[in-house]
């Protein structure tokens, strides 16, 4: 399995060696189909086709369209066409796609999201501003029904303040 994100390091899970496709050593890749239960943890990436519970630890985590993964995932970035839940830490950059569907407790670093994704829970963005303060802003996040025409989002400040 080889997917091309230029915000992801080129081409990932596979390498070229004397003109040979070979696999990249340092890649988890549960297929279509396949779930695991328990605790993985991946130097690389992580690719996730089929189903994970429990907690996942990498430095990218890419999960496929037809992928879910439930439970604690701590992450440097990821990469989301299918779906999360319980609580999603990504260090630096968060990508929902069109086909993602978050629901979990977020903390990121820089967040990009795709029209047709849905985010639901508790979102809450690190980031450090000058003279190296750093500040948390928290976003919650409930899905829009058709009751509610117009969603409506709460921020506060780390430390309770509005």
């Amino acid at each position: 399995m080889a997917f091309h994100d230029a915000q992801f390091g080129g081409v990932h899970g596979q390498r070229r060696r004397n003109d040979r496709e070979e696999p990249e050593p340092k890649v988890a890749y549960i297929e279509e189909g396949v779930i695991f239960k328990g605790e993985l943890s991946a130097p690389e990436l992580v690719v996730v086709d089929g189903s994970v519970e429990g907690e996942l630890s990498a430095r990218c985590v890419r999960v496929g369209v037809s992928g879910s993964l439930k439970g604690t995932v701590t992450v440097t970035d990821a990469d989301i066409h299918g779906t999360v839940s319980d609580k999603l830490e990504v260090k630096q950059l968060l990508i929902v796609r069109a086909t993602g569907r978050v629901d979990a407790n977020i903390s990121y670093g820089q967040l990009q999201i795709e029209k047709g994704a849905i985010l639901t829970g508790e979102l809450s963005s690190t980031d450090v501003r000058s003279k190296g303060e750093h500040i948390a802003q928290r976003t919650k996040l409930a899905p829009v029904t058709n009751a509610t025409p117009t969603p409506t989002l709460e921020l506060k400040r780390a430390g309770g303040a509005s």
